[in-house]
């Protein structure tokens, strides 16, 4: 099954954060997004009307159970088993909505990445501090630290009054992804953040910009390497 398409996205009430609808190319199916606040302009719409998925979703700090990525509020499974051709095309029906659900920002379908299959050895990324080193690299939504990647066991002064790394800290301690291990805290799992920075400062345990404390095997940061693709847009373009 190719994987390139086609998308339209029509903005039924002329905003991007508002009810908008998108469709592929070749596929019959449509989809339909907007805020909680307008479900009722939703249900109006003659979509609404047709046999569909549907998902209401908000925002929680857990996190579909076999993704995971969120919290699966309602898991009841009616038991029944489709016909061969019939699930045939559910698979298809599935793709397609892997497709356009990102598109519509709900990427709760897509897997986190893991460190077997996720890229080349030379894309990862380290962070060391204090005789300490984790092991990283960017994804499309942030950043991946990987399985027993060290973090430092005590945090820096500074989180008393920037909470954001303590706070992480302890919400990944309380989901069992951080385990206390002799004089440092280690990933027991992969675990992808919305940022470098917001990775480094939980191995730091403290404030951290990610786009200098992560660097390659050759010691170049993420920092150089972008200012070294900026320099060669900038001599494509005096070209």
């Amino acid at each position: 099954m190719k994987d390139t398409a086609t998308v339209k996205i029509f903005l039924a009430q002329g905003s991007p954060s508002s009810v908008r609808t998108a469709e592929l190319s070749n596929w019959t199916g449509k989809a339909v997004a907007g805020p909680r606040s307008q479900i009722e302009d939703i249900l109006k719409r003659v979509e609404a009307d047709n046999p569909g998925v549907y998902f209401l979703t908000g925002i929680n700090p857990e996190t579909a159970k076999s993704v995971g990525r969120f919290e699966l509020e309602n898991t009841q499974s009616s038991g029944s088993h489709l016909p061969e051709s019939d699930a045939a095309d559910m698979d298809i029906f599935l793709f397609r909505m892997e497709q356009l659900l990102p598109i519509l920002g709900q990427e709760f379908l897509k897997p986190v990445v893991k460190h077997e299959v996720s890229g080349k050895k030379s894309d990862l990324l380290y962070c060391e501090i204090k005789n300490l080193k984790a092991a990283g690299r960017q994804t499309d939504n942030g950043f991946v630290v990987l399985k027993d990647s060290e973090v430092v066991l005590k945090e820096r002064p500074s989180t008393h009054k920037y909470r954001y790394a303590a706070n992480l800290r302890k919400t990944l301690l309380a989901e069992n992804v951080l385990e206390e291990k002799n004089d440092r805290l280690l990933f027991i799992s992969d675990y992808e953040f919305s940022s470098p920075s917001a990775a480094a400062a939980v191995i730091h345990g403290g404030q951290a910009n990610g786009l200098t404390a992560w660097k390659n095997s050759k010691g170049v940061s993420l920092k150089q390497k972008e200012e070294k693709g900026i320099q060669q847009l900038n001599s494509l373009d005096s070209e």
